[in-house]
């Protein structure tokens, strides 16, 4: 995909579907994130074979440089401390598989 404009919209063209823009922020958000209702979402989604593309938010403006949400500290390949949470902000990521287990 290139570098700048719409990941939906590329998947759009690419894939000929509809695309589907959900945030994680918010009290909705919020909502379907405690009442389970997200993840049952995820989980249709993947069973109908959805291209499913994730972005890593930033931090929130006038957060110190690794101290937000997702916050890279090191840029990739530069042998430094990455993200403790392992990703980079501002990244877009690839869900493959979402899986229930017990």
């Amino acid at each position: 995909l290139p570098t700048c404009g719409n990941v939906a919209g590329a998947l759009v063209a690419l894939t000929g579907g509809v695309a589907e823009t959900l945030s994680l922020r918010g009290p909705e958000a919020a909502t379907d994130l405690q009442s389970g209702a997200l993840w049952a979402r995820l989980l249709a989604r993947c069973a109908e074979g959805a291209v499913i593309v994730a972005r890593a938010a930033p931090s929130p403006t006038g957060a110190p440089p690794g101290h937000g949400p997702l916050m890279a500290s090191a840029s990739a390949g530069s042998g430094g401390a990455g993200p403790a949470d392992g990703l980079l902000a501002g990244a877009h990521y690839a869900l493959v598989d979402a899986q229930a287990v017990s």
